[in-house]
């Protein structure tokens, strides 16, 4: 104990006798003297036995005989600083809070509880977390009971193995399974721990049912699917698996960047990784503005094993397909590879049958489409659609238009593509195709004209975001700094929010009804460059944006409907100089 505390205990015993009681422990050794108001204001054991008039309340003496005299130390020292505005914080060993708490606890002393809590927080890590789990357990210490369970979810990654983590009960694990932060590689590492767990005492499995039914079976991979079906069969488990529940998120998964390294002296590709636990963590603040900076590390994963640039890439079954752009520096290609995250192995696939750079490439009902774009020659009126169960291409019907820089993304079966360059400049024409009928429809115009932009489906809504608009007779372009919103029913587009920096043919993705956009800002003084994340919040224009069915409405105002933390920025390290792709894989399967 430090000088301090000895002098404010001091103090506290120079008060009348009559004040004061004596607390002694279960050997009944050391007497602890304390303030009797201090502990009547404080323990809510000692005001119940006192309103209770039973014989040991006017006692000046109170044997707590099951307290140490480590605990009772705690216990005055807590007393002795209760009242004091600057209370002596510091750092405390395991064995000192672990008794604190114990006295904490049994006098019912909610102040003591929550500033020994604290004292855990700090000594909370991978090889104390069992212990502090099974102390809060036997002393019924709700609150911490609660931070070992968060813990364990923020550090499952590193847990999962563990032997400990088989002792959890069935309600540890729902716990855990309800939260939508879970720091996992995947949702099929979160039900490969649940049917350990359930494996190891023939007595779980009637818990199965109750554990299993909350996997989000819809995060999985086809492969992970039908192996989770494989497993559950061997081990004649009947289970419903919902695979389109609506909180069908969770932050598992590693989000990985592919770019060109920033060293101007090598020329090649790499991956850079964060986990979407820790993204997610340093974003979810609205407040948080500039404030944080995304942490990307180097994952010593490489990309296309080829001299190639300008290509565009998709993500179909945890697998990553790169597709056209340019080899060599110069010549427009044809060439399809695929990356698989679990072997980190590249395999090249099928050619398109057109060579193409600066079209559309995205994925819908497990088909891969290409569409638009220029050829080496000229801009390219054909669409084809890869097969990866066949490694085969097949040409659509011809498009409406030719157009490249457009953008384009699926929904409720359908594919849309918006915008993009023509022969005059930048487009505001919508179509639609359809994969039964086989044929484009064009649909309401978007309200700008853009080319280069972004465009999502969210919650059955289309959204396009900046770009830019240029009209090609006198050369002229500029930053679309607006977004807007797509009603695929209504057939109608509305005006929405302001964006805080350009956005210009950048990756993105897209999680929980949020937008997040790697971008560049370029230094001018010193011919460097910055890159940062760009997040778009469009819950508030899912949930409250009305909607008319008057043509006028295709004129709401952008301030309308945005406001300061729609759209944040937030820095990144700057690893590499260019990126092609931003989304979302999985290592494990």
């Amino acid at each position: 104990m430090d000088r301090n505390n000895e002098k404010q205990i001091e103090s506290a015993n120079d008060v009348d006798d009559s004040k004061r009681v004596v607390l002694t422990s279960k050997v009944g050794g050391e007497r602890f003297e304390v303030d009797k108001d201090l502990l009547l204001q404080t323990s809510e054991y000692y005001k119940a036995l006192v309103n209770s008039g039973m014989r040991d309340a006017h006692c000046k003496e109170l044997t707590l005989g099951l307290l140490s005299d480590e605990s009772l130390t705690e216990i005055r020292e807590f007393l002795s600083i209760f009242q004091v505005d600057d209370k002596n914080t510091k750092w405390k060993s395991r064995k000192m809070w672990e008794e604190g708490l114990k006295g904490a606890s049994y006098l019912q002393i909610s102040s003591m509880s929550h500033m020994y809590n604290d004292f855990m927080s700090r000594y909370l890590k991978i090889s104390t977390f069992a212990r502090i789990f099974k102390f809060a357990t036997i002393y019924m210490l709700h609150d911490t009971f609660r931070k070992v369970l968060d813990f364990i979810s923020e550090n499952f990654r590193k847990l999962q193995l563990r032997s400990e983590m088989l002792k959890l009960a069935p309600d540890d694990i729902c716990y855990l399974l309800e939260s939508d932060y879970f720091n996992a590689e995947s949702e099929f590492d979160i039900f490969n721990f649940i049917i350990r767990w359930i494996s190891t005492d023939e007595s779980r499995r009637q818990h199965a049912e109750k554990l299993l039914t909350r996997v989000r079976y819809g995060l999985m991979t086809t492969g992970e699917r039908q192996r989770s079906n494989e497993i559950l069969d061997e081990l004649e488990l009947s289970i419903y698996k919902n695979e389109d529940v609506v909180e069908n998120f969770r932050s598992v998964g590693t989000i990985f960047a592919l770019g060109s390294s920033a060293n101007k002296n090598i020329h090649y590709q790499e991956f850079q990784s964060i986990s979407v636990h820790d993204f997610l963590k340093l974003t979810e603040n609205e407040n948080k503005t500039g404030s944080s900076t995304l942490q990307f590390q180097k994952s010593g994963r490489l990309g296309p094993p080829l001299l190639w640039s300008s290509y565009k890439t998709c993500m179909l079954d945890n697998c990553l397909y790169v597709a056209g752009g340019v080899r060599h520096y110069s010549l427009i290609t044809e060439e399809v590879w695929v990356y698989k995250p679990v072997t980190a192995i590249w395999t090249k696939v099928r050619n398109m049958y057109i060579a193409r750079k600066e079209f559309y490439f995205g994925e819908m009902g497990g088909l891969l489409y290409a569409v638009g774009g220029r050829t080496p020659i000229l801009l390219t009126p054909f669409s084809e659609i890869y097969n990866p169960r066949y490694n085969k291409w097949v040409l659509t019907a011809l498009q409406p238009i030719e157009f490249y820089r457009l953008a384009g993304c699926a929904c409720n079966g359908l594919l849309y593509l918006s915008g993009g360059l023509t022969e005059s400049g930048s487009s505001d024409l919508v179509w639609r195709y359809n994969p039964g009928l086989n044929n484009w429809t064009e649909m309401a115009r978007m309200l700008t004209k853009r080319s280069d932009h972004i465009m999502a489906c969210i919650d059955n809504k289309i959204f396009v975001i900046g770009g830019s608009i240029c009209d090609l007779e006198f050369f002229n372009c500029s930053d679309v700094m607006s977004g807007e919103m797509y009603d695929c029913e209504a057939n109608q587009w509305t005006k929405l929010l302001t964006l805080k920096m350009p956005v210009f043919d950048n990756v993105f993705l897209t999680i929980d009804n949020c937008i997040y956009i790697i971008g560049e800002e370029l230094n001018s003084d010193n011919d460097s460059s910055s890159f940062f994340v760009q997040k778009i919040n469009l819950r508030k224009y899912l949930e409250k944006i009305t909607r008319s069915r008057h043509d006028d409405s295709n004129t709401n105002d952008a301030a309308i409907n945005n406001h300061d933390d729609g759209c944040q920025i937030f820095s990144c390290n700057n690893r590499l100089s260019y990126y092609y792709f931003f989304g979302i894989m999985k290592r494990s399967t």
